[in-house]
């Protein structure tokens, strides 16, 4: 695939889904690209063979403005968490399971090393992306829902 060229600059690059093939497509909200993400939210179930309930998430466009996409999925259910980024700090992997219905865990890695997870509980089929020896980073996310988060995909650019 070739990434989209917007004012020069190397477009995104979408990896991925993973997981079931219901809900309905979710993906960014705006035609101008991601730069770098701000936060995610999760909302992971409380009992063992749900799916993750739900996911949000802030990204920041390529003229600066904090775009919110979401939420995915449910909006109440599950307990909630936020990551924020902090200046200079990129999510640089995520790995998780899934099931024919959807994602049942989810866990994140920033460039500073923090760990956040996993939500949700890993059964079903394992998947995971990893940057740490690239010059890369995730900027969003695609996928699917309906009451939980059926699919998720990822977009990575170059770090600027």
């Amino acid at each position: 695939m070739t990434p989209a060229r917007h004012g020069g600059k190397p477009g995104p690059v979408k990896v991925g889904p993973w997981g079931g093939h219901g809900g309905r497509p979710r993906d960014l909200n705006s035609r101008l690209p991601a730069d770098h993400l701000e936060s995610i939210t999760v909302r992971s179930p409380l009992i063992p063979g749900s799916h993750v309930s739900g996911l949000s998430f802030v990204y920041v466009d390529r003229k600066g403005q904090s775009i919110p996409v979401g939420p995915w999925g449910s909006s109440k259910a599950g307990m909630v968490d936020t990551i924020s980024f902090g200046e200079d700090e990129f999510l640089i992997e995520v790995s998780g399971t899934f099931d024919a219905a959807g994602i049942t865990s989810l866990t994140f890695v920033t460039s500073s090393g923090a760990e956040y997870g996993p939500y949700g509980f890993p059964l079903g089929t394992p998947f995971s992306l990893s940057l740490h020896h690239s010059n890369s980073h995730i900027i969003g996310f695609f996928g699917r829902s309906d009451g939980v988060l059926n699919a998720l995909g990822l977009y990575l650019a170059p770090r600027t």
